[in-house]
Parts: C-alpha cells; sequence; structure tokens
C-alpha cells in the first residue's frame, strides 16, 4: 500500500481541510492519526487515498499563494497586514479595469471614492500604478525575487511599486487602504508558519 508517491511516515504532521494530525503507526492497508483536539482514527486504504489528497492539494495552494517562502517573508507579510496602506493611483483609461480586477481578487465591490484611489485624470498612461507604503522597521523584509523597496514621498516611510505583488497580496486578504483581513490572510499561510506572521505583526 505505502509507496514513495504517498506523503505519509511515522511521526509526521500533516493537515486536512479541519485541523492538523500525527501519523502515529502505519500497517500494510491501514494508518492510524491523532488529530490536534486528541482524537484517534484509524485510517483504511481509501481514507490514506483520500488524505494524501487533501494534503497535496493544501501544499500545493500555499505554494500558489506563496511563492516565496522563507520565515524572513512570512514576518514580512505580518508586518505589511499591520502597517501597510495600499493605495492606486489611477489614470481615466485604467479605471474601469481596475475597479472589475479589484473585485475579481478581492471579492469586493469598490467605487472611485475609496479613499485609497487616487484619480491621476486624463494623463498619458494606460495603467494603474499600485503601491504599498509602510514605516521604516528593523525587521530584515523579503517579499520575494525582483520586489524593490524605495524610500517613499516623507521622511520614515517606506514603497513598493509592484502590481503583481499588490494584486496577489489583495488576492489573500490584503485590501485598498489600511484595513486588511488578518484571518483571511492567515487562512493562506502553512500553519508552521503562522509564528513568523505573527512576529511581524508585533514589529
Amino acid at each position: 500500500m505505502f509507496s514513495d508517491d504517498l506523503p505519509f511516515y511515522v511521526g509526521g504532521y500533516f493537515l486536512d481541510r479541519n485541523q492538523g494530525y500525527v501519523v502515529t503507526e502505519i500497517g500494510v492497508n491501514y494508518m492510524k492519526v491523532r488529530y490536534d483536539d486528541g482524537k484517534i482514527e484509524t485510517l483504511d486504504k481509501e481514507g490514506i487515498l483520500i488524505k494524501a489528497r487533501i494534503y497535496e492539494n493544501m501544499i500545493s495552494e500555499y505554494e500558489d499563494f506563496h511563492p516565496e517562502a522563507s520565515d524572513d517573508y512570512y514576518r514580512s507579510l505580518g508586518f505589511l497586514a499591520s502597517h501597510a496602506r495600499f493605495d492606486a493611483e489611477l489614470p481615466s483609461k485604467s479605471v474601469s479595469n481596475f475597479l472589475k480586477n479589484y473585485k475579481t481578487h478581492s471579492g469586493e465591490d469598490i467605487t472611485i471614492e475609496h479613499d485609497g484611489i487616487i484619480l491621476l485624470g486624463d494623463v498619458d498612461k494606460w495603467g494603474p500604478e499600485l503601491r504599498i507604503y509602510f514605516p521604516e522597521t528593523d525587521l530584515v523584509l523579503d517579499l520575494g525575487e525582483g520586489v524593490e523597496i524605495t524610500n517613499g514621498p516623507t521622511s520614515g516611510i517606506l514603497r513598493i511599486n509592484n502590481n503583481n505583488l499588490w494584486m496577489r497580496l489583495i488576492r489573500i486578504g490584503f485590501r485598498l487602504g489600511k484595513d486588511h483581513n488578518i484571518e483571511a490572510i492567515k487562512n493562506t499561510i502553512p500553519p508552521d508558519k503562522i509564528v513568523f506572521f505573527e512576529e511581524g505583526q508585533k514589529k
């Protein structure tokens, strides 16, 4: 039954959609697990295959949400969740598409009255300029390859100009403005990395 295609091993900690569990015993056609709430369960062959599929799907989802996986990356997310402001500078030509894209990624309807939107008018630009502003920190910020942090418009404020990162973070629970959905963000983070996210929040 068990092969290299299955992720399980005795003593390993794994996840399903409800809670984590430790594998306590593996037999030819069964596996015993102990859940976080203390419940013990013996899985048959079908149950093992279902657990493996759920676990592998969840790992794939985490990797889609967070292609960068360093501990500093998750601390950086926590810091931004507590301190960052997300702005969108929009030339007239991009307003309609931006509002549609924002709803697609966030599930929220917004209007041009939102205080995170800066209307640039009929300027010689086609696309939105999406900004993340946050205070200087002694935290080691790691938001992935190609993400540059520069000085902001005022002393003590830093800025990221990266439309791809901006929209990816909106997708996981960050929001235009400064009121981010902390629980939604946490739900996209592997459980063993949440401690680093919370460390970043406290900085």
